[in-house]
């Protein structure tokens, strides 16, 4: 994050360079929110605090249901068409529905043309998406 960030300690307070270095950290797309907190700090001076909230990262992908085509069938179509889902990548709710209209188009394609694709996003433990990552 720091690389992000052009400001540095002791840097004197300038509100457009934090300006920037709260877009340089927006257009990442690393954070769902994020905020600037001030507070004295010595000798006159202040601290300013970059408090972010992390985007979550997508530990693994099912498709249930898929018996036409096979996961790397479905992978290939996703990287040929750049979906941009992939394991460990940061969720994205606007990938989620790319993936389910690449996914409807596909299963088309193969003669499942009344198919149903519903993404079901859940959220896991860590513990839990630790030990399906170890199974893949």
């Amino acid at each position: 994050m720091r690389a992000l960030i052009d400001s540095k300690k002791g840097d004197i307070y300038d509100e457009e360079a934090l300006r920037r270095d709260f877009m340089h950290l927006w257009n990442s797309g690393r954070f769902d929110d994020i905020t600037l907190e001030t507070e004295p700090g010595a000798n006159g001076g202040l601290i300013v605090t970059f408090v972010v909230a992390e985007r979550r990262v997508v530990p693994f992908h099912q498709y249930e249901g898929a018996k036409s085509v096979t996961v790397s069938e479905i992978l290939d179509r996703f990287k040929e068409r750049k979906v941009g889902l992939s394991v460990e990548s940061q969720y994205d709710p606007n990938k989620v529905q790319r993936a389910a209209v690449v996914l409807k188009e596909f299963l088309a394609e193969r003669g499942r043309q009344f198919a149903t694709v519903d993404p079901d996003v859940r959220q896991v433990p860590p513990r839990f998406a630790r030990n399906c990552l170890q199974r893949e």
